[in-house]
């Protein structure tokens, strides 16, 4: 069985002190495995490229300034996969590691989950009870959080990304290409979020 075991990226946003606070929950749960985390920069609006085409989004609204930039984050990333030709790992400042020895289930999977419902209301209940795919009637975690891709997938999501349009987020575009299987969201990781803190992306 092969298991992850490195090149894992965390992004996170180093002067900010919401994105801290979670990362300073979060990190200390994958040094408890063994897990050598590197750190990324996320982009803020701030300083941000802007070579991705935004439309509005489920043709609803328009991206928020701090969607477009968790966009770019992610999208930077696949580019380092692909440049460096090796698997990558990434992970959001805001999910624990639940367990060593994670297995690689796919080309493109997810692992982190939610443990049950309540820890689902309290991450998705009053922001994103109504999105198609991780709202009230499927109760699944959103795959940004904590995921594993080969350089093939992050050219395959890169191509996607650069030729169209965006009408969907990251999260979005991650869970289609996966075929929307739960099978490819597995439970090895979970999203961590405190309503006294809040996050750091507004979701319009």
């Amino acid at each position: 069985m092969k298991v992850i075991e490195d090149n894992i990226w965390m992004i996170q946003i180093p002067d900010n002190e919401t994105s801290q606070y979670y990362k300073r929950q979060a990190l200390p749960t994958w040094e408890k495995f063994g897990y050598q985390v590197n750190m990324f920069d996320a982009y803020t609006p701030d300083n941000m490229p802007d070579y991705l085409e935004f439309g509005q989004y489920y043709d609803m609204r328009d991206f928020t300034d701090t969607e477009k930039a968790g966009f770019y984050s992610h999208v930077e990333l696949w580019k380092k996969c692909i440049e460096d030709d090796k698997p990558i790992t990434i992970i959001e400042h805001d999910v624990e590691c639940l367990s060593g020895d994670i297995p690689i289930e796919a080309d493109l999977f997810s692992f982190a989950s939610f443990q049950n419902d309540d820890a689902w209301e309290i991450y998705c209940g009053h922001r994103f009870s109504k999105h198609p795919f991780w709202g009230k009637t499927r109760k699944v975690c959103p795959p940004t959080h904590a995921y594993y891709m080969t350089p093939d997938m992050a050219e395959m999501l890169l191509e996607i990304v650069m030729s169209r349009p965006q009408h969907n987020f990251v999260d979005d575009i991650l869970f289609i290409a996966m075929g929307k299987d739960e099978l490819h969201i597995t439970e090895y990781a979970t999203p961590i979020y405190d309503h006294r803190v809040g996050g750091t992306m507004s979701h319009g």
